[in-house]
């Protein structure tokens, strides 16, 4: 039975509502806030919207530094600026650095909406199947997901005959993207998408009998990469075809192209 997909939160607006958290007097880090969204692997990204996020006279992202009491980035004036700032509030520095220790704010108030996501994927990997087909697939599709300005994506699928190896069918759909970058959390950025585009290949009557993602598979933390939660959720045979090695080690490091 194929898996719901989960909301999608607004993950910049749970960052500014817990920007908004920290007190006067009190600093967090990038790495504090990411945790309170539910994963530290979210540090990177929230370092880089606060970097480019819609800021305010109000907005106090100036209290949010580096793990090393480095002030970090601020749009509003950079490094030296932040410092101003935070020193108006009562908090020195040393070369450069606050100390971090007594004045490090934790007791912020969320629903952990990544943590909520990682559940889900867990709940994704216990729906894959690993089946061998009876027979090859003759129409095998393939699709991947590009990326424009002002958060915006292009979805492709490809549709190939194996008889002759041709492309017999092909489609595209342009769309906005809802969700940032966070390593093992693709599956939240691309799958509205690809969802989407597949909606467009069933209304076309060209769905594939095996579906090549460009993504991982069950070489993912959880197991539930973006090649095997769109076969869940669209109950369909899956391909992952990643860039990148996520996890694991390869048992057999003279594999060559086209062996197995």
């Amino acid at each position: 039975m194929p898996l719901d997909l989960p909301e999608i939160p607004d993950l910049p607006r749970h960052v500014d509502r817990l920007v908004a958290q920290i007190p006067s007097g009190y600093v967090a880090t990038y790495g504090d806030l990411a945790a309170a969204l539910g994963n530290r692997v979210a540090a990177r990204w929230v370092a880089e919207y606060l970097l480019r996020h819609a800021h305010s006279e109000s907005c106090v992202c100036h209290r949010v530094i580096r793990a090393t009491g480095e002030p970090g980035g601020y749009f509003a004036g950079g490094p030296r600026a932040k410092l101003q700032l935070l020193a108006a509030e009562g908090l020195a520095h040393e070369r450069g650095r606050i100390s971090l220790a007594p004045v490090r704010f934790h007791d912020f108030h969320s629903t952990g909406p990544l943590r909520n996501l990682l559940a889900w994927q867990d709940e994704a990997s216990r729906h894959v199947e690993l089946i061998a087909p009876n027979s090859e697939p003759r129409w095998v599709g393939g699709v991947d997901t590009c990326y424009l300005a002002h958060n915006r994506a292009i979805a492709a699928f490809a549709l190939f005959d194996r008889r002759d190896g041709k492309l017999t069918w092909s489609t595209t759909l342009e769309t906005e993207v809802r969700f940032p970058y966070i390593s093992t959390y693709l599956t939240f950025r691309e799958l509205p998408i690809l969802l989407e585009l597949l909606d467009q290949v069933r209304a076309a009557g060209r769905m594939p009998e095996v579906l090549l993602v460009d993504g991982s598979g069950l070489l993912h933390p959880r197991r539930a990469g973006l090649a095997c939660s769109l076969g869940v959720v669209a109950d369909i045979a899956t391909v992952a075809v990643a860039k990148k090695r996520l996890c694991g080690s390869p048992t057999r490091p003279d594999l060559q192209p086209g062996e197995s």
